[in-house]
């Protein structure tokens, strides 16, 4: 049971009998030590200190009683098939992985990552936060008066201590890990939990405690409507997939020709930087959110950095900036290829223009505090889409001289 309960990737089941219940047909009584199961012994303390109730609003266990239904549980994984699909493919014949690639390894025009690496959420998020190109007013200068979002906001002061990987990270495990039945304010010992694994600590914190900014910040972005109808506190479990990983080889794909594809269909050249060379290995990533919405399916992707105290910071050419800068636009176009890719292969009928919706990126210190800001969203092309998963794929194309 130790093994089964610290080894364990998404879910342990335990299948528990009453612990006061007789020993056998012959004795009425009760089990007692040392004849007793462990398990039997936890249940027993844990009914006589807490109580069944309590059991079950503790944090990561969904207690039940009776085969009771089960509730949504922390990681949202669908009950039924987040899509009505047809079998996958068949797995190609297995050969060794010359190299692993993932959006942050391209972004930074590293050729190659080890094969062990395993990319943090938030990894893509380092270096940003005080960029002098990106960043606005210093959270230490005072506010002044003048036009709403030109002055340093209150709920952007009030996280600006906390910055950086780390505290990216553990924004998105609690996202990740969070029970969507309840809001955050009510899991602070999720959001504590999450801080102290990523070391996030602030320098003369305020009296009210970081987890408790945090849930408050969190649970105003979760309920905000994105769009008409659409708020994400309020999507069941089988309309989403959160941190849906991909893999997908790449054979000998020419990044000259990927920085072509875009170019010829309006996009900015995803790779900044000359240099013409091939990718050979597998590309390899997670997407914070996958959701459906209104028939279309939709890529979301959460950002914690840090662009200023101001809520213009957040907005327009501001946020256009910040995702230019960091690479965000083209991530966010690999992310819709692997979700267009997942669509086409288990959809029958699939159609990119009536199916893929928009992708958003919500950078989570300012979400929802004014009407757009905190919120860029874009939808790709479908020509673009096809263009560059086929320039992924390795399929050449026969070039017309100009």
């Amino acid at each position: 049971m130790y093994v089964a309960l610290t080894r364990a990737r998404h879910a342990c089941h335990l299948f528990c009998l009453p612990p006061e219940r007789s020993l056998d047909g012959a004795k009425k009584s009760p089990a007692r030590d040392p004849e007793r199961s462990p398990l039997d012994a936890i249940l027993a303390h844990a009914f006589q200190t807490l109580g069944q109730p309590s059991l079950a609003g503790l944090d990561g266990i969904d207690w039940r009683v009776h085969g009771e239904r089960p509730v949504d549980s922390a990681r949202p994984l669908p009950v039924e098939p987040w899509i009505d699909c047809r079998p996958p493919p068949p797995l190609p014949s297995p050969r060794p992985i010359s190299h692993r690639y993932s959006f942050s390894a391209l972004w930074r025009r590293a050729e190659t990552v080890a094969v062990t690496d395993e990319a943090r959420a938030a990894d893509d998020e380092a270096g940003g936060d005080l960029d002098p190109g990106l960043a606005g007013t210093d959270p230490a200068a005072p506010t002044s008066l003048g036009e709403p979002g030109s002055v340093a906001h209150p709920a952007l002061l009030a996280l600006a201590g906390v910055r950086g990987i780390g505290f990216g990270n553990a924004v998105h495990a609690i996202l990740e890990r969070r029970r969507p039945d309840r809001p955050l304010r009510e899991q602070i010992e999720l959001i504590e939990r999450s801080l102290d694994e990523f070391d996030v600590c602030e320098p003369n914190p305020p009296a009210e405690s970081l987890a408790e900014r945090v849930a408050e910040r969190l649970d105003h972005t979760l309920a905000v409507e994105l769009r008409p109808g659409l708020r994400l506190d309020r999507l069941s479990a089988t309309d989403q997939r959160v941190e849906m990983a991909f893999h997908f080889p790449l054979v000998g794909v020419d990044v000259d020709r990927l920085r072509r594809a875009c170019r010829e269909h309006g996009e900015p050249d995803p790779l900044s930087g000359s240099g013409r060379y091939t990718l050979d290995g597998l590309m390899s990533g997670k997407i914070d959110l996958c959701f459906r919405h209104e028939g279309r399916f939709h890529v979301l992707d959460y950002k914690g950095n840090w662009l200023g105290a101001r809520l213009d910071d957040y907005r327009d050419a501001a946020l256009d900036r910040a995702m230019a800068g960091h690479g965000y636009r083209f991530q966010a176009l690999l992310y819709t290829v692997a979700l267009d890719r997942h669509l086409s292969s288990r959809l029958p009928d699939y159609r990119r223009d009536r199916q893929l919706g928009e992708c958003l990126y919500l950078f989570l210190r300012a979400t929802g505090l004014a009407p757009s800001v905190g919120i860029w969203s874009q939808r790709f092309s479908p020509e673009l889409i096809a263009a560059v998963d086929r320039v992924l794929a390795g399929v050449m194309v026969t070039e017309t001289p100009t």
